[in-house]
């Protein structure tokens, strides 16, 4: 399920095949319920998911086309399972489309000041599915003469229909025999006041600093989300910085042990041991009283952010992570 990044959250999903594996069918996602929100650029995924299916449309003399409608902003949600979503969809309007046009429509519904709701329409002018066959596309249960004649289609928008479930979506398809398909889903994103992660709007303090010393800063990424490991990672790395990742309290403290780091971001909520334990933890060995420590929290919270800086952390950053935030907390604190 996964992939990777150069700017965006959206090419970091298509490069790294470790979570995705070019998995179209990927069931991984059945087991889980929880909801990783990330910030990201739509445009960015479109563009990946045509990248993805250049080929393949044109190895059948198809037309790819897309029409977004939305909003240029970057939105909050979950990328990875939309664009499993996408790659579903569209790869079974791929391959029951003989010749024509495969459409991407995305259109906005409403746009209120903390969140925006999208449609998006896939529409491809294959071969159509039987009236009478639609209701069972969407089930677990499918006839075998169903799943004969449709073959993963119906596995595809079952995984589709389970995934847009997890994040607050529904989806649903219209269709006529020899006329084409059109899938329909809708989700609600959060929107992020701030720039979010875009490296082209870094401060210009820290590209300068950067040019200077980013070889000598060491930096540990104390996270246990695998996607949140890799986005974070990668954006510090292509900035040249040195990081290590430990998936939670005891890893972290483990490798301060074989280690020198020049500054730690802390997630406070991780299994085995939390970010709070851990910074107790380490400030009670002298060596580490000077190393900075950074909170990585979701929970925005007055108290709970007061709570971290009690018990020994220098500073916090909420997520999603803004690039900028993240940056400027490296400057000031990092001599």
């Amino acid at each position: 399920m996964n992939k990777n990044l150069t700017t965006e959250p959206s090419d970091y999903i298509d490069s790294s095949n470790n979570l995705l594996n070019n998995d179209i069918l990927d069931f991984s996602d059945m087991e889980t319920n929880k909801v990783e929100y990330i910030e990201f650029s739509l445009g960015e995924i479109l563009k990946n998911i045509f990248k993805l299916f250049k080929e393949k449309i044109a190895k059948k003399g198809l037309v790819l086309r897309i029409i977004n409608k939305s909003p240029s902003q970057r939105v909050i949600g979950d990328p990875i399972r939309l664009k499993k979503v996408f790659i579903n969809v569209i790869d079974n309007a791929i391959k029951f489309t003989q010749d024509g046009i495969i459409t991407i429509n995305i259109a906005k519904i409403n746009n209120h000041k903390e969140n925006i709701t999208l449609q998006f329409s896939i529409e491809d002018t294959g071969i159509g599915i039987r009236e009478e066959a639609i209701p069972f596309l969407f089930e677990s249960q499918a006839d075998g003469s169903t799943i004969h004649k449709f073959g993963s289609t119906e596995l595809g928008l079952v995984i589709c229909k389970h995934l847009l479930n997890i994040m607050g979506g529904k989806i649903w398809l219209e269709s006529k025999l020899d006329k084409g398909t059109i899938v329909h889903f809708v989700i609600t994103f959060r929107i992020n006041s701030h720039k979010g992660i875009n490296e082209e709007t870094a401060p210009q303090e820290f590209k300068s600093t950067l040019n200077k010393n980013q070889q000598d800063i060491k930096i540990l990424l104390v996270e246990d989300n695998l996607i949140n490991q890799k986005l974070v990672k990668l954006i510090l790395t292509k900035k040249g910085f040195l990081v290590y990742v430990a998936g939670n309290g005891i890893e972290a403290i483990e490798m301060l042990e074989k280690n020198n780091f020049d500054i730690v971001f802390m997630d406070i909520q991780m299994p085995e041991m939390g970010g709070n334990e851990a910074t107790k933890i380490i400030r009670e060995n002298p060596k580490y009283a000077k190393l900075p420590i950074i909170a990585m929290t979701a929970n925005t919270m007055k108290d709970n952010k007061e709570k971290s800086l009690e018990i020994g952390m220098n500073d916090y950053i909420t997520k999603p992570i803004d690039t900028n935030k993240l940056f400027d907390t490296i400057i000031k604190w990092v001599n």
